[in-house]
C-alpha cells in the first residue's frame, strides 16, 4: 500500500488540511489498493500545490470523489463466507456516541472458554476501514456463557478527526463502516488484514471544527524556540487520532530535518496524546542524530510524523503531520573547558565487569575479585594473598540465595578499609536457590577477622523495602552502606555508617566529598529483572553539606562494561563522562543543579560513528581516554582540539575500566580476570 510523505512547513506550527475523501466499506470496492494509490497522490499534490479539499458525502454542494466508488450499505449485518457477522446498537448517532456490539463467529470460544486467555478477551475494533481508518486495539470482548461463539463488545464513536495513509478524515455526517479485526484466537498477521465482518453506522450531527476545508488541523509547538544540544523542550499541540491501545492514542514521533541533514532523522522522541487529539510531552534535544552524526549549529524543523505499519515508508518516518521550528545553538567544546586537574574522581558502580580496588588511605593496598577468593595486596601488587569467602556463601545461603558466579563464587566489586586492614565490604551478585535467576540480587556482606566470618550488611527497614545499594569508603575509615529507599528520591537517610570495621552500623546522610562540589553517585540497583532490564544509577547533589540530597538530571544506565564517572573541580565545577550515553561529556558550573552537553572531537577513523566514546574514563590530570575503533587508546588532554593515538604496548587492546594510584593505572584483563598495570604515564599523550 502506498504511503505518503508529506512536505514539511518550515512555520513554527503547521497545519495540514483535510483531503480524506470519505467513503463506505472502502475494503470490499473491487479496485481498492488502486484507489488508495491515486487517493495517496491527490493527498501529495494537494500539500504541495493547495489542492481544496472535498466534503465527505452527506454535504449538499459536494459528491464523492468519482475515484472511490461508494456502494449502497446493507441493512444486515455483513458476513464473511465462513458466517463472521456483528449488529450495531444503535445504528446511528452523533460522535461519541456509545456503540454496542453483537456479533457471532464460528468455531468462537465461550466465556469458559476464554477465561484467563487474553488473546480471546481483547479484540480490535475499527472503523473506517482496518487499514486506511482509525483502530482500536485491545477492546475488551464478553463472550456468551450459554451459546459459543456469541459476543459483545463496547465501542465508542471518534469524536475527532483520525489520521489514515489518506490523510486528515474530518468527523463530518455520513456512513461509516465498523470492523472487528484479530477476533478470536491469534492469527499471525490478522493485524494487516481487513475487518473479519462490517457493519454501517450512520454519523449524524457532526459539527467539524478540524482538518475542514479552511480548517486548522495538526499543529506543533516547542517551547523555548531556541536551544542547545541536552536542553528540554516542551511539546504542545494537536493531531487527529490514529489509533487507540487499551484506550490510550498512540501513533505519533518526533524526527528532525534542516541545516544540511540531507532528509529527516529516524525518531527522536514521542509525544503523548489525549482521547481529544492534544499533544503534550518533553524532548531533549539530541547531540547527534543516526546516520548524520553531531548536529550543528542553525535552524531545524521538528516533524511530527505518523507512525503505523500502514503510514511508514521503509527506511524512512511516517508522514509529516506538522512542523515546529527550533533554532539550534553551539555547543560548548571540550577546548574552551580547560578544566585542569580534578579534586576528586567517582566512578559509577559496575555490576558488569569487576576492577581493581584500592584502599583510599594508603594507595600501597590493592585488592580484586577472584575466582573462590578475594585477592589482596599490601605492597602495590608485588605480592597477592587470598582472603577466603566460604563464610559468605554460607551467610547469603541462610537468606535461600545463592552466589551466582557461573562456578567458583566470586564478587563483583570490593571496598577497603583505611584504618582497619582485616576489614573488608563486599559485593556479591546473588539468585534464589531454587528458581535462579532471574531476578539477580545484589548482596553487601562485610568481614572483620580477614575472611574467617562474614554478615550480611543490616538494612535500616525491611529488606524488601530497603534493596541494598552498593558501599562507599573514606580516607578517615568511614565506610557507608547504600540502600534503594523506596517513596522519595534521596531522604535523608539512605545510608548506614561503620567506623569500627563492620562490627556496628548506624543510619546516618552521605556525606560530601573532602573538597569540590557536593555531588555523589545514590545507590546502585538492587536488583536486575532481566538482560533488558533497565539498571539506572542517579548521581545526587547536597546544597546543605550532605544533610539532604537532590537527584540531578543525570542518571547512567549501567549496561555498559564502563559505564561513567563523574570527576569534582575547584568551586562547584563538575564532569561527567559516559562514553554509552546519549550525551557521552555534561558539564556543570552550579554543583550539578544544570548542565551543558560537552561536544568532543570525533575519535580517529570513528567517522560512521562519531559520537560513540567506548570505554570513556577521566584521568586524575583532567584528561580523557577511550578505546578507539582501531583498537588503540586514545587520549584527550584538557584544552585539546584532537585525539592522540596511545599506542605504549603495556596497556590492554580491549576496554576495561581503570584505576588509578598516584604513579599507576591498573586494571583486570577480561579474559583471564587477573590484575595489570602501567606506568601512569603511558595515558598520557606525548609531545
Amino acid at each position: 500500500m502506498a504511503a505518503v510523505q508529506l512536505r514539511p512547513s518550515a512555520s513554527v506550527s503547521a497545519s495540514v488540511p483535510n483531503t480524506h475523501p470519505h467513503h463506505t466499506n472502502e475494503a470490499n470496492t473491487p479496485s481498492y489498493r488502486s484507489v488508495v494509490t491515486v487517493a495517496a497522490a491527490i493527498l501529495l499534490s494537494g500539500c504541495q500545490a493547495g489542492l481544496t479539499p472535498t466534503a465527505g458525502p452527506s454535504s449538499p454542494t459536494s459528491a464523492p470523489p468519482s475515484i472511490i466508488p461508494t456502494p449502497s450499505a446493507s441493512p444486515t449485518p455483513a458476513s464473511t463466507p465462513s458466517g463472521t457477522w456483528i449488529r450495531l446498537a444503535p445504528a446511528d448517532g452523533p460522535p461519541g456516541a456509545p456503540i454496542h456490539i453483537d456479533g457471532f463467529l464460528p468455531g468462537g470460544p465461550s466465556a469458559a472458554d476464554a477465561d484467563g486467555n487474553p488473546t480471546l478477551q481483547h479484540t480490535t475494533v475499527c472503523w473506517d476501514g482496518c487499514l486506511t481508518g482509525f483502530t482500536a486495539v485491545g477492546v475488551p470482548v464478553e463472550w456468551s456463557a450459554d451459546e459459543a461463539g456469541r459476543f459483545t463488545i463496547d465501542f465508542t464513536a471518534p469524536s475527532v478527526p483520525w489520521w489514515s495513509p489518506l490523510g486528515p478524515a474530518p468527523v463530518q455526517n455520513g456512513d461509516y463502516a465498523v470492523g472487528i479485526q484479530c477476533l478470536g484466537p491469534l492469527v499471525p498477521g490478522c493485524a494487516n488484514q481487513e475487518a473479519q465482518a462490517t457493519a454501517t453506522f450512520q454519523l449524524a450531527g457532526a459539527e467539524p471544527k478540524r482538518c475542514g476545508p479552511g480548517q486548522p488541523c495538526a499543529e506543533l509547538t516547542l517551547t523555548p524556540q531556541h536551544a542547545q544540544p541536552g536542553d528540554t523542550l516542551t511539546i504542545s499541540g494537536w493531531a487527529p487520532i490514529i489509533e487507540t491501545i487499551n484506550g490510550k492514542p498512540f501513533g505519533y514521533t518526533l524526527a528532525i530535518d534542516g541545516a544540511g541533514l540531507g532528509s529527516p532523522s529516524g525518531p527522536i522522541g514521542q509525544v503523548t496524546q489525549q482521547l481529544g487529539g492534544g499533544l503534550s510531552g518533553q524532548l531533549t534535544v539530541p547531540q547527534t542524530v543516526p546516520g548524520a552524526g553531531p548536529l550543528s549549529a542553525g535552524s531545524y524543523n521538528v516533524l511530527l510524523q505518523a507512525s503505523t505499519p500502514q503510514t511508514v515508508i521503509v527506511g524512512q518516518g511516517g508522514p509529516t503531520v506538522a512542523t515546529a521550528s527550533l533554532n539550534l545553538g553551539p555547543s560548548v567544546t571540550w577546548a574552551s573547558l580547560g578544566s585542569g586537574p580534578p579534586v576528586w574522581l567517582a566512578p559509577s558502580a559496575d555490576l558488569v565487569n569487576p576492577s581493581v580496588s584500592i584502599d583510599p588511605g594508603n594507595p600501597q593496598r590493592l585488592a580484586y575479585c577472584a575466582s573462590d577468593a578475594i585477592r589482596l595486596s599490601d605492597d602495590a601488587g608485588r605480592s597477592w594473598r587470598d582472603v577466603p569467602v566460604g563464610g559468605a556463601v554460607e551467610a547469603v545461603d541462610h537468606l535461600g540465595l545463592q552466589i551466582m558466579s557461573g562456578g567458583a563464587p566470586r564478587c563483583i566489586s570490593i571496598s577497603l578499609d583505611a584504618t582497619r586492614p582485616d576489614s573488608l565490604y563486599v559485593v556479591f551478585p546473588t539468585a534464589d536457590q531454587q528458581m535462579g535467576a532471574p531476578p539477580e540480587f545484589f548482596n553487601g556482606l562485610t568481614t572483620s577477622d580477614g575472611g574467617d566470618t562474614w554478615h550480611i550488611i543490616p538494612a535500616p527497614g525491611q529488606p524488601s523495602d530497603f534493596p541494598f545499594g552498593g558501599f562507599a569508603g573514606f580516607p578517615e575509615g568511614r565506610i557507608e552502606a547504600l540502600f534503594n529507599v523506596t517513596g522519595a528520591d534521596a531522604p535523608a537517610t539512605v545510608a548506614e555508617t561503620t567506623r569500627d570495621g563492620g562490627t556496628t552500623w548506624d543510619p546516618a546522610p552521605m556525606c560530601c566529598p573532602g573538597s569540590g562540589p557536593c555531588l555523589r553517585w545514590g545507590p546502585a540497583p538492587g536488583s536486575i529483572g532481566g538482560m533488558g532490564a533497565p539498571r539506572p544509577q542517579a548521581l545526587l547533589r547536597s546544597t546543605d553539606a550532605g544533610q539532604t540530597w537532590l537527584a540531578t538530571d543525570v542518571t547512567l544506565d549501567l549496561h555498559a562494561s564502563v559505564a561513567g564517572a563523574a570527576a569534582g573541580f575547584g568551586g562547584s565545577s563538575v564532569l561527567v563522562v559516559a562514553g554509552d550515553e546519549a550525551f557521552p561529556a555534561r558539564w556543570s558550573i552550579d554543583g550539578g543543579a544544570s548542565w551543558t552537553v560537552v561536544a568532543l572531537p570525533a575519535l580517529s577513523g570513528s567517522a560512521g560513528s562519531p559520537n560513540s566514546f567506548p570505554a570513556l574514563q577521566i584521568l586524575p590530570d583532567g584528561s580523557l581516554i577511550a578505546f578507539g575503533p582501531d583498537g588503540n587508546w586514545e587520549g584527550l588532554p584538557p584544552y585539546g582540539q584532537s585525539w592522540c593515538s596511545l599506542s605504549d604496548v603495556r596497556l590492554p587492546q580491549m576496554p576495561v575500566r581503570f584505576s588509578f594510584t598516584e604513579d599507576d593505572v591498573w586494571w583486570l584483563d577480561p579474559v583471564t580476570g587477573s590484575p595489570a598495570s602501567a606506568p601512569l604515564g603511558a595515558t598520557a599523550c606525548s609531545g
